[in-house]
């Protein structure tokens, strides 16, 4: 009786201590080993693209300009031994740059009193002269030489008197100007440029021709 109560005591007590303990992931069960699962690994994080380089002085885009300009006449015939031929004036041009090395502008100059007194009389020459232009530019950063060339027309008005009282040049007449210069980029978007122009006008006033170097700031927004 003794034997049969503490055998059964003690295997009560097993069955308690076997209740109240956690289950374990790799205990033994039936001959085998239970393992956990392993966690799979992280997949490798892709680097964005490299960004491509921003422009900086080569941008697209538009942008205008004025300038101080000093005109010397090549003028023919008789009026270019008539006049001392320097005259000063301003220029104002506005644009689109497409690609780094083109661009188109418009580009206005106005020259004042072309002129001359001798004998009594006097002869004056204002010219307005409007081309439409393509340039061709070498991007090399902040210094940019350039150069161009257009067609527009020049529209002259005259004021004589005296022996140049049979002196005529009005009207419009078609013109064509090459150029050449360099700007410079004090930052991105603001330049000086310093240019040479020639104006070759034609008709009526094609004696009218004159060299025409400037300087001035442009802004490229």
């Amino acid at each position: 009786m003794v034997r049969r109560s503490a055998a059964f005591l003690a295997s009560l007590t097993f069955a308690l201590l076997s209740a109240g303990l956690p289950a374990r992931a790799d205990e033994i069960k039936g001959g085998e080993v239970v393992v956990p699962p392993e966690e799979p690994a992280p997949a490798p994080a892709i680097a964005p693209p490299p960004a491509e380089p921003a422009c900086e002085f080569d941008c697209p885009g538009f942008y205008l300009g004025v300038g101080l300009s000093y005109y010397r006449q090549d003028f023919k015939g008789d009026l270019g031994d008539e006049l001392d031929g320097e005259a000063w004036g301003f220029n104002l041009r506005g644009g689109y740059r497409f690609l780094p090395y083109l661009a188109a502008e418009l580009h206005y100059e106005y020259a004042s009193d072309f002129g001359v007194e001798a004998l009594g009389g006097r002869i004056g020459i204002d010219t307005n002269v409007v081309t439409a232009n393509l340039k061709a530019i070498a991007p090399f950063g902040r210094f940019q030489p350039y150069v161009g060339g257009g067609v527009g027309i020049m529209v002259a008005s005259t004021s004589s008197s005296g022996i140049f009282a049979d002196e005529d040049f009005t009207g419009p007449e078609f013109a064509g100007r090459v150029f050449g210069g360099i700007d410079v980029f004090l930052t991105q978007g603001l330049s000086i440029f310093a240019e040479a122009d020639y104006v070759i006008p034609t008709g009526t006033l094609d004696d009218l021709r004159y060299v025409s170097p400037s300087f001035g700031l442009r802004y490229t927004f």
